[in-house]
C-alpha cells in the first residue's frame, strides 16, 4: 500500500508529461519520462491511497497529471490541484486494465481534481481505463479487446474555480462496471466540451450510473453568469457511451443550479433531478442555446439559502418570478413533478407553483397540473420556451426544522451539572456536623482552598420523545472558611468558588435524527450555610456565568441528499442559585444519618443564532428548577477512611425551550420528569502520607435521567 505522498511541481520546472487520454492509455506513454504520478504505476498491485500532486508551472506544456494510479489495487482518496499552466489531461484516480493480461482493475473511489487556473484538455475525478497491448496501436479495433474486467468508479470529484478546459470533463468514468455517486461543480472558468457526471463505457447488464451529480455555482455565494462560460458545454447527468448496457440502470443523476444567474449552456440531458438554489439577483438562471431541450420524468426542486434577501423580505401576498431554464428553441416536458414545497433555507416552508413561460401551470406541490393542459401533443408533451418558478407565502416550518429546539436545552443541562458538582465540592455537611460533635476537632480560621474533578454521562429524556447524552468534565476551585459561634457553638460557613467545564453531545429525536456537538460553562459564584449544634443546617447558592455550545448535524435539513451541514454556534448568560436544609443524626461514633431536602434554580438567557445556510433562529429563555430529597450514609470508621453511600429522588421541571425563525415557532420541548439516584463513595482524610483529602465517588440515574456520573476530588487547607 502506497499512501501520502506528496508532489509538488512548482513554476519553472521542465517536467513534461506524456498523454495518456480521457480515455486510451498506451505503454508508450504510461512509460515515458513526463509523466507524474502522485503514486502507484499502472503495474502496481497495491492500494493507492492518499497521494496528491500540486502543480503551480505557467511555463512549457505538460501533459497528463495523475492522483494516483495502479492495475489490479484499489485508488482512494488521491488529489490533483493545478494552478496554472498548459495540461493535456489531469486525472485524481486511475486503475488499468491490461487486455493482454486480462487482469481486473481496481476500485477507483473517493478522488479529486481541483483546477484553479491554466489549460487542461480533459479532467476526470476518477477512471478505470484500459491499456493498449501493441504500441502505436492508437485507434485499435476494440472488439479484439475484452473490456469486461474494469472496477468500479464512486465518490470522485472534480471543481473548476477558474481556468480553461477544451475538452471534457467527468466525475467518474467506469470502463464497465459501475459509476455512482461521483460529482462535478464548476464555479468558474472556461469549458468547451461535455460535462458529464458519471459514465460506463463499455457497459454489461449490471453495469450501473446512479446518483451522480453536476453543480453550477456554489451554495454560499453568488455568481453572476459572465464569470462561468458554458456557452459551448453539453451537460450530462449520467450515460453509457456504447450499447450493452441496462438504461434502466441509468437513474437519480442531478443538476444542481445554485446562486447563479445568466448561465448559457449548450444542452442539458440524462438528469432525473434538476435543483435550484434562487440567486439574489437576476431572472433567468440557465439559458439553453443548443437546440431543443427535452426534460421527462423529471422531478424539480426549488429553493434558496437562508439569507436571499428578496426572498426572506417578502410580505405575506407577494410573489415573486424566476425563470429557471429558457430555450428559445423549445423545451418539451413530459410528467413533471415538483419535489416538496419551496424551501426557504433549511426551515422555512414556502407556497410554490412551475409555471410556463406563458404562465400556464405546470406542476404544483402535491398536484401535478400537467396532464389537464389543452397545450399537450399527442406524445404527452409540453411544448414551451421555458418554465419559471413562482414563489408565495409561508406555510410553515419543515418538520426538520421544527426539532431543532431540542438543541436549546443543551447549555442549561451542562451548566447545571457543574454547578451541582461545584456545590458537592466544598465542605460536606457531615463533616462540619463531625467538627461540631468531635471535641478533638478544633475548628481554625484559615481559608480552606478546596479543588475537585467532576466528569458527568447522562441521558436525559425530552418530553417529544427525544433525549440528550451529555458527557461533561468540570473543575471547580474555592477557599471555604468557617466562623465558630463561641456562645452556642453553631457554624457559620462561606466560600467564593469558580468553575469550568467541558463536554460533548448528541441529540437525537424520537424519529432517530441525530446531531452533535460540544459544550462549555464557565462562571463563578458564592455560597454560604448556618450549621446548629443538633445538627439542623440550611444554605444557598449564587452562581453566574456563561455557557456556549456549537451544533452541528445533517440530519435536520428538508433535503436528506444535501450534504451542506446545519452548524451554528449558541452562547447564553446562566444564572442559578440552590437552597437545601438538612439534618444529620448521629447514631454513634461512627456512624452518621443526613437526611435533606435541596432546590436547584437556573435561568438560561435568550439566545440567537444564524445556522450556516444563513437561516437566523432567536431561542427563549429557559428556566429550569431540580428538587431533590434525599437520604445518605457515613461510617467514619477512622480518623483517615470515610464511607459513604445514599439514596435520593429527584423532579426536574423546565419553562421548555422554543426558537422562532422569521416569525415561526419550533415545538416546544422540555426534560419534566422523576429520576432515581443512587451514590456510593471513598473519601481519604489527610495524613503524613497524604497532607490531601481525597474524594473518590459514582452516582448512578434511573428515569428521566439515566446514566452515570463521577467525581475525583481533592482538597487542601493553606
Amino acid at each position: 500500500m502506497i499512501k501520502n505522498k506528496k508532489l509538488w511541481l512548482k513554476k519553472n520546472l521542465p517536467i513534461l508529461i506524456a498523454c495518456a487520454g480521457l480515455f486510451a492509455f498506451t505503454p508508450s506513454a504510461m512509460a515515458a519520462d513526463d509523466v507524474v504520478r502522485g503514486g502507484g504505476d499502472e503495474e502496481s498491485t497495491d492500494d493507492i491511497i492518499n497521494n496528491s500532486v500540486e502543480i503551480d508551472s505557467t511555463d512549457g506544456d505538460i501533459a497528463n497529471v495523475i492522483g494516483g494510479v495502479s492495475s489490479t489495487g484499489n485508488v482512494e482518496d488521491n488529489t490533483v490541484e493545478i494552478n496554472g499552466g498548459s495540461h493535456e489531461g489531469a486525472v485524481g484516480g486511475l486503475t488499468i486494465v491490461n487486455s493482454e493480461a486480462e487482469n481486473v482493475a481496481g476500485n477507483v473511489v473517493g478522488n479529486r481534481v481541483i483546477i484553479h487556473g491554466g489549460t487542461v484538455i480533459n479532467v476526470s475525478g476518477g477512471e478505470v481505463g484500459y491499456l493498449y497491448p501493441r504500441e502505436g496501436d492508437e485507434t485499435p479495433d476494440v472488439s479484439k479487446y475484452n473490456f469486461q474486467l474494469g472496477g468500479d468508479v464512486e465518490k470522485n470529484k472534480v471543481e473548476i474555480r477558474g481556468g480553461t478546459i477544451k475538452g471534457n470533463i467527468v466525475g467518474g468514468s467506469a470502463l464497465s462496471g459501475s459509476a455512482r455517486n461521483n460529482e462535478v461543480v464548476i464555479s468558474g472558468g472556461t469549458i468547451s466540451g461535455q460535462v458529464i457526471g458519471g459514465m460506463v463505457r463499455y457497459p454489461t447488464a449490471q453495469s450501473e450510473v446512479i446518483n451522480n451529480s453536476i453543480t453550477i455555482g456554489l451554495d454560499d455565494i453568488q455568481i453572476d453568469g459572465n464569470s462561468i462560460n458554458l456557452s459551448d458545454v453539453d451537460l450530462i447527468g449520467g450515460m453509457f457511451m456504447y450499447e450493452g448496457g441496462n438504461l434502466d440502470n441509468i437513474h437519480g443523476n442531478t443538476l444542481k443550479v445554485q446562486n447563479v444567474h445568466g448561465v448559457r449552456v449548450k444542452s442539458i440531458s440524462g438528469f432525473d433531478h434538476l435543483n435550484f438554489t434562487l440567486p439574489t439577483e437576476g431572472d433567468v438562471m440557465i439559458n439553453v442555446t443548443g437546440g431543443q431541450t427535452t426534460l421527462e420524468d423529471t422531478t424539480i426542486k426549488v429553493g434558496s439559502s437562508g439569507d436571499n434577501g428578496r426572498i426572506t423580505d417578502m410580505k405575506s401576498g407577494d410573489s415573486l418570478k424566476i425563470n429557471l431554464i429558457q430555450n428559445d428553441n423549445n423545451l418539451k416536458l413530459k410528467n413533471i413533478t415538483l419535489d416538496g414545497p419551496f424551501m426557504d433555507g433549511h426551515s422555512i416552508k414556502r407556497e410554490i407553483t412551475l409555471l410556463t413561460d406563458d404562465d400556464e401551470t405546470i406542476a404544483v406541490f402535491n398536484n401535478d397540473n400537467l396532464a389537464k393542459s389543452a397545450a399537450i401533443d399527442s406524445d404527452g408533451f409540453l411544448t414551451t420556451n421555458g418554465f419559471h418558478a413562482k414563489v408565495g407565502d409561508i406555510i410553515g416550518l419543515d418538520e426538520n426544522a421544527d426539532k431543532l429546539s431540542n438543541t436549546g436545552v443543551i447549555n442549561n443541562h451542562t451548566a447545571e451539572n457543574i454547578i451541582q458538582n461545584a456545590i458537592k465540592d466544598w465542605k460536606p455537611p457531615e463533616e462540619e456536623f463531625r467538627e461540631i460533635q468531635d471535641e478533638d476537632v478544633e475548628v481554625g480560621n484559615e481559608m480552606k482552598i478546596f479543588a475537585g474533578g467532576n466528569g458527568n454521562a447522562l441521558r436525559v429524556k425530552l418530553s417529544d420523545g427525544g433525549h440528550i447524552r451529555n458527557n461533561v468534565v468540570g473543575l471547580g476551585l474555592g477557599g471555604a472558611k468557617t466562623l465558630v459561634n463561641k456562645g452556642n457553638g453553631n457554624h457559620f460557613s462561606f466560600a467564593p468558588l469558580v468553575d469550568h467545564g467541558k463536554g460533548k453531545f448528541d441529540t437525537y429525536t424520537a424519529d432517530g435524527k441525530h446531531g452533535k456537538g460540544d459544550t462549555q460553562f464557565s462562571g463563578g459564584g458564592f455560597i454560604a450555610r448556618r450549621m446548629l449544634t443538633n445538627g439542623f443546617y440550611y444554605e444557598g447558592s449564587l452562581h453566574y456565568g456563561r455557557a456556549k455550545s456549537s451544533f452541528e448535524s445533517n440530519d435536520f435539513k428538508p433535503d436528506a441528499n444535501d450534504s451542506t451541514y446545519d452548524t451554528y454556534d449558541m452562547s447564553a448568560p446562566i444564572i442559578a442559585g440552590h437552597i437545601n436544609i438538612g439534618k444529620l443524626f448521629a447514631i454513634n461514633r461512627e456512624n452518621t444519618v443526613h437526611v435533606y431536602g435541596q432546590y436547584l434554580h437556573s435561568h438560561q438567557g435568550s439566545m440567537s443564532t444564524n445556522l450556516l445556510n444563513g437561516d437566523h433562529y432567536e431561542f427563549d429563555s429557559i428556566n429550569d428548577g431540580s428538587f431533590i430529597a434525599g437520604v445518605r450514609f457515613i461510617n467514619q470508621p477512622n480518623k483517615v477512611n470515610k464511607f459513604y453511600s445514599g439514596f435520593a429522588y429527584q423532579y426536574d421541571h423546565s419553562s421548555g425551550s422554543s426558537a422562532v425563525c422569521k416569525g415561526q415557532r419550533t415545538h416546544e420541548v422540555d426534560s419534566n420528569g422523576s429520576s432515581g439516584m443512587f451514590e456510593l463513595g471513598w473519601e481519604l482524610k489527610p495524613h503524613a502520607a497524604i497532607p490531601w483529602v481525597v474524594d473518590l465517588g459514582a452516582i448512578g440515574w434511573i428515569g428521566q435521567q439515566k446514566g452515570l456520573t463521577f467525581h475525583a476530588k481533592v482538597k487542601k487547607s493553606f
